[in-house]
């Protein structure tokens, strides 16, 4: 079975997996691209779940030149995104602010770090055109939560991310040092 790096979500830890996850905690988005530079030493990496998150994490590894095979459970990637926003995918708030939340300290680090102007220069590198509505909400040009989807697959399709459909990650195992 491949064995895959792992930088984890809670705490930036290496380790050892079957089946790994790419992700990032506040400290580590606080203390600055350190999860970039940890990818960049990856030759392998899985990502489970092909939602938005787990669509940017492959996308993200694989611009740092790593082979990513993302896995999804369901037939289909991205479904939630096509709910979103009443079908028009909502993808961030130009107004967006710590204080909005219940726990504004927690928060502040990622909105730091990844605003409302880096969520749009993201998709606008994706060839998304968006459009800021009242309230401070942007939404593709198109308002079409398809067109969020397509663009995101087409830059996975672009970089050769692996996509496997209808794969249920059932261990994940971590261990320090060497590989299982």
């Amino acid at each position: 079975m491949p064995v895959f790096r792992l930088v984890c979500f809670s705490c930036g830890g290496l380790g050892a997996v079957r089946w790994g996850m790419i992700g990032a905690c506040r400290d580590e988005i606080a203390a600055g691209d350190r999860i970039e530079r940890e990818v960049l030493k990856m030759k392998q990496v899985a990502v489970i779940g092909a939602g938005a998150a787990g669509m940017v994490a492959a996308l993200m590894a694989a611009r740092c030149g790593a082979q990513v095979v993302l896995l999804e459970a369901s037939d289909r990637v991205g479904r939630k995104i096509l709910r979103t926003g009443n079908g028009r995918c909502n993808l961030t708030n130009m107004q967006v602010a710590p204080a909005a939340y219940n726990a504004p300290s927690f928060v502040e680090p990622v909105i730091s770090a990844y605003g409302a102007d880096r969520v749009r220069a993201f998709f606008a590198q994706l060839g998304l055109l968006t459009t800021e509505e009242r309230e401070g909400r942007v939404y593709p040009r198109s308002n079409s939560a398809n067109s969020v989807l397509d663009s995101l697959r087409l830059a996975l399709d672009a970089l050769d991310v692996d996509l496997r459909c209808g794969f249920e990650a059932i261990d994940i195992s971590c261990r320090a040092g060497d590989a299982e």
